[in-house]
């Protein structure tokens, strides 16, 4: 909160926020933004957050990555400026192969948009960021 205070930030993505729907929106929210979130259903883990100031124009594409992705798309922009395309994604560690390539199409699909900030957490811990790549079978999916 202190962070929050001292920055002002106008959008601030959290991956594994640990929630679930015994936790309310009014537990969590915070004055002057507005909230979206994507708890993990039956577990105790991951989740994504998105914190957006209020006053920024905000579409919620969210519900374009049907499927049991942990992941919130927004498209936020201000008055006169370019829109910003937003995408928060958690990974799990257990996906299998096919939850990989459906993530990873999705994920192309949004970058190829003009201006796109991808970040979560994609428990690819061994990747090469030099390749773009993760070796081996430990992680299903190239970046």
């Amino acid at each position: 909160m202190i962070i929050m205070c001292q920055f002002e930030p106008d959008v601030v993505c959290i991956t594994e926020t640990w929630w679930s729907t015994k936790v309310g929106d009014q537990e969590i929210a915070l004055t002057s933004f507005q909230l979206f979130r994507k708890d993990r259903i039956g577990y105790q883990v991951g989740g994504v957050l998105i914190y957006d100031r209020q006053g920024l124009l905000v579409s919620d594409k969210s519900e374009n990555l049907a499927g049991n992705t942990e992941a919130i798309w927004l498209t936020v922009s201000t008055p006169g400026s370019q829109a910003l395309d937003i995408l928060m994604v958690y990974r799990p560690p257990s996906r299998n192969q096919q939850s990989d390539t459906s993530l990873m199409k999705k994920v192309r699909a949004i970058a190829k948009r003009p201006d796109v900030m991808i970040m979560g957490d994609l428990s690819a811990p061994h990747i090469d960021w030099n390749l773009s790549s993760v070796p081996g079978s430990e992680v299903t999916f190239d970046l």
